[in-house]
């Protein structure tokens, strides 16, 4: 498992994908550690490589790494235009024999200028708005059917942005 991995060999055929975008994930080597991370004195136990560094070896194991923050896969695109949606996920093209992927929270970060739809310039607290017979949309622009039992948010209302 090592061998291929220092020698540059290793394949990781698993990755991280929006839209068409994909990053493979981390090799398991990638963040081995000098000393064991996780021991039940049994199988479960992290598994030792030849140059004295530890893996995970099982699942219990892998929780424990990621609780120390390692194996940090990312994948980074760029939206062509506003309102194009995501398709957000991991994939494997290929798992030989023994291979496992694997992967815990995934985190969605959006870096990108906030963005006045046309016509809604200003925002006003609910109570100035009267709700009876008025369209509510949600900020994707979906109309909601029930505007007397609104959660806490932003909404649209009368092409104004309201709070609740």
């Amino acid at each position: 498992m090592l061998t291929p991995y220092l020698k540059g060999t290793a394949k990781v055929t698993s990755s991280l994908y929006i839209n068409s975008t994909a990053a493979p994930v981390c090799h398991i080597c990638d963040d081995r550690q000098s000393a064991a991370v996780f021991d039940d004195g049994g199988w479960g136990s992290d598994k030792k490589l030849s140059d004295g560094t530890y893996i995970p070896n099982c699942m219990t194991g892998a929780v424990k790494y990621f609780e120390k923050g390692l194996y940090e896969s990312s994948v980074d695109m760029t939206l062509d235009k506003m309102g194009s949606s995501l398709r957000v996920g991991i994939k494997c093209t290929s798992a030989p024999t023994a291979y496992w992927t694997m992967f815990d929270n995934f985190r969605l970060h959006f870096f990108g200028g906030a963005q006045t739809p046309n016509g809604i310039s200003q925002t006003e607290a609910q109570s100035d708005m009267p709700l009876h017979n008025q369209a509510v949309y949600d900020l994707q622009g979906r109309r909601l059917p029930d505007a007397n039992h609104l959660r806490k948010g932003l909404y649209i209302i009368g092409n104004k942005k309201v709070v609740k």
